[in-house]
C-alpha cells in the first residue's frame, strides 16, 4: 500500500483534539502541538481527519487534503487554507473569520453556519456547496465558481451600526467580481448577484 495512503488511513483512530502533521525522518506523520499557537501543516495528508472544534487559529494549511474531514465547529480565525482541497468537508458552523481560503475546492462541503467573514475565498470553488445561514459579509468570493451553490439566509449585505463612540462602524459587502452562478444558485432574498459583480453561465 503506498505510504500516503496509508497515512491517510492512519488519521481515522486520531482523537478529535489531536492534530497530525508530516514528519521529515521517513516517518509519516506525527502528532503536532494541540492547538497551542500556530500550527503548521501545509501539504499535508488529512482525509476524514476528526477535527470537529479543534483549535486551528492562525493555522498554517496551505495545500492540505481535507477531503470528507469533519471541521464542524472549528477555530480557524486567520488561518491559511490556499489551495486546499475540503470537498465534502464538514465545515458547519466553523469560523474562518479572516482566513485565507483562495482556491479553496469546496465542492459538495456543508458550510451551514460557518463565519467566513472578511475571509479571502477568490477563486474557490464552491460548486454544489450549502452555505445556508453562513455569514459572508465583507469576504471576498471574486471568480469563485457558485454553481448549484445554495447560499439562502447567508449573511452577505452591506449594513452599519452605531458604535460607541461615534463614527458609525461599516460592514463591507460580500465582493463577487467575476463569480460564476448558474440558474441552481439560491441566493438570499431580495440580493442581486448581478449588481455585486457575479456572471450567469449556462
Amino acid at each position: 500500500m503506498p505510504r500516503m495512503k496509508m497515512a491517510c488511513m492512519a488519521l481515522l483512530s486520531v482523537t478529535p483534539f489531536v492534530l497530525t502533521a508530516l514528519a521529515a525522518a521517513g516517518r509519516p506523520y506525527v502528532i503536532a502541538r494541540l492547538g497551542r499557537g500556530q500550527v503548521e501543516l501545509q501539504n499535508t495528508c488529512l482525509v476524514r481527519a476528526p477535527l470537529a472544534r479543534a483549535q486551528l487559529i492562525r493555522a498554517k494549511m496551505a495545500g492540505a487534503n481535507l477531503n470528507h474531514a469533519n471541521l464542524q465547529y472549528a477555530q480557524l480565525w486567520e488561518a491559511d487554507l490556499s489551495g486546499a482541497s475540503l470537498r465534502d468537508v464538514n465545515f458547519r458552523g466553523a469560523i474562518a473569520y479572516r482566513s485565507v481560503l483562495r482556491h479553496v475546492d469546496f465542492r459538495h462541503a456543508d458550510l451551514r453556519e460557518a463565519t467566513l467573514s472578511y475571509a479571502d475565498l477568490t477563486g474557490a470553488n464552491l460548486r454544489n456547496a450549502d452555505l445556508r445561514g453562513a455569514v459572508l459579509f465583507g469576504a471576498t468570493l471574486d471568480e469563485a465558481r457558485l454553481e448549484g451553490a445554495d447560499l439562502w439566509e447567508v449573511d452577505m449585505h452591506l449594513e452599519y451600526w452605531v458604535s460607541v463612540p461615534p463614527p458609525p462602524v461599516y460592514r463591507r459587502a460580500v465582493s463577487l467580481v467575476g463569480a460564476t452562478y448558474d440558474t441552481r444558485t439560491q441566493w438570499p432574498e431580495a440580493f442581486d448577484p448581478v449588481a455585486a459583480g457575479a456572471v450567469l453561465v449556462e
